[in-house]
């Protein structure tokens, strides 16, 4: 099993104290699949040369970062089989159990390709004929898992509201009821204890994750 994520930009994810953070953790996930790697696959994989050697417009002239790292996501999870692609700023911790089965989820921040690279390759063409070029996660996955819904798998947090927040108003609290509340506020709702509460930036009970949070409050 191969657990990746992307980096096509010159943007130090190495240097981001948030993305270094959740890679590492990423070795809990290792841990429980015997002979598992972690991998970045960067400009200088011979994926991407594989990628780039595509003569498609659609995916090589789009002006968006975002379309582009989706197409080339998608393009590895269709060439790497068992793998799992998370984004570089989710968080698993101790709580997290891994579960077998290839699946899409309506936000693409975690994916996994259990020898299911048909799925993707699928996916991928979609991305080459441009039907699927700036259309959101959820209009992907309804289009392969029309009416279906996964719920999310505890002890597994895309922080993504860290990343571009430096001055967000965070709130620790685990009150489910209030964490509703802020559902569409501005304010980061942090719930610190080993549970799980929807809307909410799930910590898990993670010392270094709890003090990495609380230092970024002070930002």
């Amino acid at each position: 099993m191969t657990i990746f994520s992307v980096s096509l930009y010159d943007d130090d994810y190495d240097k981001w104290p948030l993305h270094k953070l959740c890679i590492k953790s990423w070795e809990r996930l290792q841990k429980q699949i015997p002979g598992s790697e972690i991998k970045i696959i960067g400009t200088d994989s011979e994926l991407y040369k594989k990628f780039m050697q595509i003569p498609n417009p659609h995916i090589h002239f789009s002006h968006s970062k975002a379309v582009q790292a989706d197409c080339f996501r998608m393009f590895c999870l269709s060439q790497i089989p068992e793998s799992i692609y998370l984004d570089m700023d989710v968080f698993v911790s101790d709580k997290f159990k891994y579960q077998k089965g290839t699946f899409l989820r309506n936000s693409f921040w975690h994916i996994q390709n259990d020898n299911d690279s048909e799925l993707f390759k699928k996916i991928f063409e979609k991305y080459l004929t441009g039907e699927f070029i700036g259309k959101q996660d959820k209009f992907v996955f309804n289009s392969f898992y029309p009416g279906v819904i996964i719920e999310e798998q505890e002890g597994i947090s895309h922080l993504y509201k860290f990343d571009n927040r430096p001055n967000a108003k965070i709130l620790f609290t685990d009150d489910e009821d209030l964490t509703l509340s802020y559902k569409d506020d501005k304010t980061v709702t942090c719930v610190s204890r080993e549970r799980f509460i929807p809307y909410s930036m799930n910590l898990y009970g993670d010392k270094e994750l709890i003090e990495y949070v609380e230092n970024f409050k002070e930002c």
